[in-house]
């Protein structure tokens, strides 16, 4: 778990977690989303660390209080969580995420599950989901869910050469409904097409990002969300993992406690430091008056004799 992660409860922001398997562009998007401060169109700062291997992800999950494309008034709070990859589900990436949930969020308002393009389900993405399922239940976690495809790149001249085969909404419609089947999901699926590497120079591309980001704001806004609180329910399901999820909130705390010891530590210091240059300021100020002091008397002694000498002339 992140030590550096804020505290988002009782924050008053709508929460937008984001899950997928390893190389789906989870990380990406939530950049594309904070859209952070570039300079020749580098990102000065990376919100969410990118992996530049599609088979290694992100290893904690992140929690974040963003401005939503970078928007006054649009606050928000955003949960970039770890990446599962295609092999099994690791029991240290799930505790870690409990974990970090749990310590640190009180509320999801809606779940994006990122998926790179509409193609078969893959093994891994279906056991994320139900792991997901597991923690918030089968109920709130689908009322509160919707699906974004970030690998289909948005310009006019793929879109056509696309739907000389399928256009973009039946590909993205026909995967919504397989999701459906296979959750047995009554409820509706929205779908988005958001290309998290959308080239921000071109005006197609650009426009299409944030007119689906709108919408993704608009859902998130509108959804109803589900408590963190019973996130735990899922720790019998994999063994060893409530093993591991004491481990980590135990290590966690040792880390918190160290964090304070360490904190009080520099406060300490800082106040000894400061009570140290009060110090040197009160003899510097002390050698002052002194010296004003021996200037004074100095002054007095000329100035006394000076007047006795003038006096005794004015006598003669």
């Amino acid at each position: 778990m992140s030590s550096k992660s804020p505290d988002l409860k009782n924050n008053g922001r709508r929460k937008l977690l984001v899950f997928g398997v390893t190389g789906s562009g989870k990380s990406a998007l939530c950049n594309a989303l904070s859209q952070p401060v570039k300079k020749d169109d580098v990102p000065l700062k990376q919100y969410f660390p990118e992996s530049t291997n599609q088979h290694i992800g992100n290893t904690n999950t992140i929690l974040k209080n963003v401005n939503f494309l970078r928007l006054r008034r649009r606050e928000i709070s955003l949960v970039d969580t770890v990446g599962f990859n295609s092999t099994k589900m690791d029991n240290t990436a799930i505790a870690e995420l409990i974990v970090s949930l749990r310590e640190s969020c009180d509320y999801i308002h809606l779940f994006a599950i990122v998926v790179s393009s509409p193609k078969r389900i893959e093994a891994s993405l279906k056991e994320t989901i139900e792991l997901f399922v597991g923690m918030f239940g089968k109920t709130k976690f689908w009322e509160n869910a919707l699906l974004i495809f970030t690998n289909l790149q948005q310009s006019d001249d793929q879109i056509n050469r696309r739907s000389k085969t399928y256009s973009d909404e039946e590909l993205t419609e026909d995967f919504s409904r397989t999701i459906k089947e296979t959750f047995s999901v009554e409820t509706d699926l929205p779908t988005l097409i958001m290309d998290s590497h959308y080239d921000g120079s071109r005006l197609d591309e650009r426009t299409r990002f944030k007119l689906s980001a709108c919408k993704l704001y608009n859902m998130l806004m509108k959804s109803g969300g589900t408590s963190v609180k019973h996130v735990q329910r899922v720790v019998d399901k994999y063994d060893g993992l409530r093993e591991e999820v004491i481990r980590l909130s135990l290590q966690g705390e040792a880390d918190r406690m160290a964090r304070e010891a360490a904190e009080r530590k520099a406060e300490y210091e800082r106040q000894a430091k400061e009570r140290a240059l009060r110090q040197a300021d009160y003899e510097r100020q002390a050698k002052e008056k002194a010296i004003r002091q021996a200037n004074y008397e100095r002054s007095a002694f000329y100035l006394y004799f000076f007047l006795k000498y003038a006096h005794g002339r004015r006598r003669r």
